[in-house]
């Protein structure tokens, strides 16, 4: 039951384990965040105009990194679930948009 999974969740346990738990996961999706903006512009592909690099960070993946690692290290773990569940949704209809266009 996926229900019971998302109740015995290391992200919404308050014990100082799982808490420790959040606090390095934010920290390691912070700091790959970091890393990840200043690597693509330094290593962008000629052909592709370096603010368009920019405009990758604003989607809503690479928003819910930053997003979903200050709420796990503020310790609002519902914040963090809740940029996934965003995601997942996105994820969900882009694969509804794909199938869409594949059977036309």
């Amino acid at each position: 039951d996926w229900m019971m999974t998302f109740e015995t969740s290391p992200f919404l346990d308050p014990t100082p384990d799982c808490t420790s738990f959040r606090q390095n996961v934010a920290l390691f999706l912070a700091c790959y965040s970091i890393w990840f903006l200043p690597w693509r512009i330094k290593f962008c592909h000629p052909q592709i105009p370096r603010n368009s690099v920019l405009y990758e960070f604003t989607w809503l993946c690479t928003g819910t990194l930053v997003l979903g690692s200050l709420a796990l290290a503020s310790d609002r773990p519902v914040i963090a679930a809740a940029c996934c569940v965003t995601v997942g949704i996105d994820q969900l209809m882009w694969y509804v948009d794909l199938a869409g266009y594949l059977m036309m």
